[in-house]
């Protein structure tokens, strides 16, 4: 009995080394997070904001001509309705006014024309844009997973499984300094403050759209610690 005690304990002295050498490493990571504190991705955010910025002026400068078209069509209506004037004089008026608003109905054509394709181009623009720097920030993920021989990373964005995790598992600060270590040397830039018209979000923010508001409108889109060695 004594020796069959002692082979059981044994055996438990031997499987528990060979348990905890098999035991998963499951670290976790704020994408969300890592994207915004990538500085590349937020120069990219810089260009891409500069592009929504060109796209609102245009808008704008379209809605400021058609006020002006509405305005002089106003004027023109005056004259056709003033029973002062001869018949001839607001006939001629009356043809003007005619012209006019059919250059306001094309020029409304324009707009919604420009809108539209802008808030495609546009659309598609960040998408390209969110999907390299995410492609980047998975990469680095990776590398850093392999340094700490890690089974499987979660990610911790907010909406995402992940309830729980301690702080020795988050690898969140450490991916960030690998990818603006990795970072292209025109990246340093600090982004602008906020959300901003032409901010970059990640997946699932809703699409980039172009303002209807009047001339001078912005358009505004839908946004630890190393693990123990």
């Amino acid at each position: 009995m004594k020796n069959l005690s002692f082979s059981l304990l044994c055996v438990l002295a031997l499987a528990v080394p060979v348990r905890a050498q098999n035991a998963p490493v499951i670290l976790v990571v704020d994408v969300g997070q890592v994207f915004t504190g990538s500085t590349e991705a937020q120069a990219e955010q810089m260009k891409f904001q500069s592009l929504v910025e060109g796209a609102n002026k245009e808008i704008s400068d379209l809605l400021e001509k058609r006020q002006a078209m509405i305005t002089k069509a106003q004027d023109l209506q005056r004259n056709v309705d003033n029973t002062t004037l001869t018949a001839d004089v607001r006939d001629g008026y009356r043809a003007q006014l005619q012209k006019a608003a059919a250059d306001i109905q094309s020029n409304e054509n324009d707009i919604n024309q420009l809108k539209a394709q802008s808030d495609d181009l546009l659309s598609k623009r960040r998408a390209t844009i969110v999907k390299l720097q995410i492609d980047k920030i998975h990469d680095a993920v990776g590398e850093i997973a392999k340094k700490h021989n890690a089974t499987l990373v979660l990610n911790s964005t907010q909406n995402t499984a992940v309830v729980f995790s301690t702080p020795n598992l988050d690898i969140t600060k450490e991916v960030i300094d690998f990818v603006n270590a990795n970072a292209p040397a025109s990246s340093g830039a600090a982004a602008p403050s906020g959300a901003g018209a032409g901010a970059l979000t990640l997946p699932g923010s809703g699409p980039l759209t172009i303002p209807t508001a009047p001339a001078g409108g912005t358009a505004k889109p839908a946004a630890g610690t190393a693990p123990a060695k």
